[in-house]
């Protein structure tokens, strides 16, 4: 008896299984339909000012500072004479475990700008101590640099928007059944104020005047003595 039982049960999984895939297809429809899957537009955001504190599942994030130059603060200069763009930030990490994901949580934007640094940092510095990575541990706040690149042929930028991106934790995801973090999504947008610290370039030396001849000592002329006639 128990043996039919079982053969039974198996002959109903698939169709509860099917049923299952069904029903989530059916979900993610709707969910579509209904923009469910956009991106938040960023005029919707909350737009916070330089120093502001804001708070992700991962991170505790300040942004400070902005600013351009020709290397980032460990020395790293591109060959190609392309320009680094840095944003300062004090983080302090909320997970578990030591990470080095902060770059994931900053978007950077300029405004009225297109096909250059965009998207996340290419590189990320420990300031004080930029020759390691930004290798962050938990509770402690680190303030690194985010460093993105502008090529050498583009204006100088003046303001900078960082988006502050949200993830989520999920124990086990719906694809591939491991955990990690999820669902990026836009909380805020930072607009910065962008520091030029490209040294201006040298200008040609001047031709030094010649130099002035050195003065002519002058000798006091014997005077012509009178002669005397007897």
């Amino acid at each position: 008896m128990k043996l039919l039982y079982a053969l039974d049960d198996l002959r109903r999984r698939p169709r509860a299984w099917a049923m299952s895939c069904a029903a989530a297809a059916l979900v993610a429809l709707v969910t579509w339909a209904l923009g469910g899957f956009e991106a938040v537009p960023a005029a919707t955001l909350p737009r916070p000012s330089a120093g502001s504190v804001i708070t992700t599942n991962q991170w505790t994030l300040r942004p400070l500072r902005a600013w351009v130059g020709e290397s980032s603060p460990a020395g790293r200069k591109r060959s190609d004479g392309s320009k680094v763009l840095i944003l300062e930030v004090d983080v302090t990490s909320r997970m578990p475990a030591t990470s080095n994901l902060a770059g994931n949580a900053f978007h950077l934007s300029l405004p009225g700008v297109t096909g250059q640094s965009q998207g996340e940092p290419k590189l990320l510095e420990l300031l004080r101590d930029p020759s390691i990575g930004a290798d962050l541990h938990p509770g402690m706040t680190e303030r690194i640099a985010a460093v993105w690149e502008v090529a050498p042929t583009a204006p100088i930028p003046t303001a900078v928007d960082v988006t502050v991106v949200n993830w989520t934790f999920k124990r086990q995801d719906s694809l591939m059944g491991s955990s990690g973090w999820f669902n990026p999504t836009p909380i805020a947008v930072v607009p910065m104020p962008i520091e030029n610290r490209i040294a201006p370039e040298s200008a040609p030396a001047a031709t030094p005047a010649p130099a002035a001849a050195p003065p002519v000592a002058l000798r006091a002329l014997p005077r012509p003595r009178a002669e005397v006639r007897r």
